[in-house]
């Protein structure tokens, strides 16, 4: 489950979140906001709440970091997942994603292997239109050695995630948008991390759905 939106958190400590992910902030980095200045390790109840809100991560898949804490393997293949969220949400105000509001607009006939391919630097990504809105899907898979010395690093990774978020804004058409100012538009984010010998396999996936009623927010 996904910690509900009722949940009363910090709204502007879970921009900060983002907004730190989006400049590269390491796992460290990012759990040590919950790390009391006289204990060592951090308060993990308030961990998982902020960092499951803040970059829409399922309990399920982040609940590894009660005993990883960021200091291990595990740290570096949830890292992705939150760098993931905290970029592919840089020109997009995430509104609640609304499947009937999907299927009025493509049918129950829709079928993904039907999409068209959108050419893409990084992991692969679709698209789909009717009328004046256009649904995009997109999805990248990284395999992350537990030993950062085998990489990739964590640079790399960065970057493969920076060029797949810039493609599935072009995707959108919102890759020119004015600076300071993101698009509202539903977004459904997925993450799934499996361990695999020594690897962890990280696959993240974004489903957007840009209408004609789509409006700027100002940031």
């Amino acid at each position: 489950m996904v910690f509900t939106q009722q949940t009363e958190l910090d709204e502007k400590l879970l921009a900060e979140l983002r907004e730190e992910a989006r400049g590269g902030a390491s796992i460290s980095q990012l759990v040590g906001h919950f790390r009391r200045p006289t204990e060592s390790h951090p308060d993990v109840i308030r961990m998982l709440a902020y960092l499951c809100r803040a970059f829409s991560v399922t309990l399920r898949v982040a609940l590894p970091l009660r005993e990883d804490e960021g200091a291990g393997p595990f740290g570096r293949a949830i890292q992705a997942a939150f760098w993931f969220s905290a970029l592919i949400t840089r020109r997009v105000s995430p509104e609640p994603w609304n499947w009937d509001q999907f299927w009025n607009k493509f049918g129950r006939e829709f079928a993904v292997d039907r999409m068209e391919r959108f050419e893409s630097h990084e992991g692969q990504i679709q698209t789909a239109r009717a009328a004046e809105s256009v649904y995009v899907r997109g999805a990248i898979e990284l395999l992350i050695d537990k030993q950062p010395v085998f990489g990739p690093s964590d640079t790399e990774i960065f970057n493969r995630l920076g060029q797949f978020a810039c493609d599935f804004e072009k995707a959108l058409n919102i890759a020119n948008s004015n600076n300071g100012v993101t698009m509202a538009i539903p977004l459904k984010l997925e993450h799934q991390i499996e361990e695999q010998g020594p690897k962890y396999r990280v696959v993240c996936i974004g489903n957007a759905l840009k209408t004609a009623t789509a409006l700027p927010v100002s940031a």
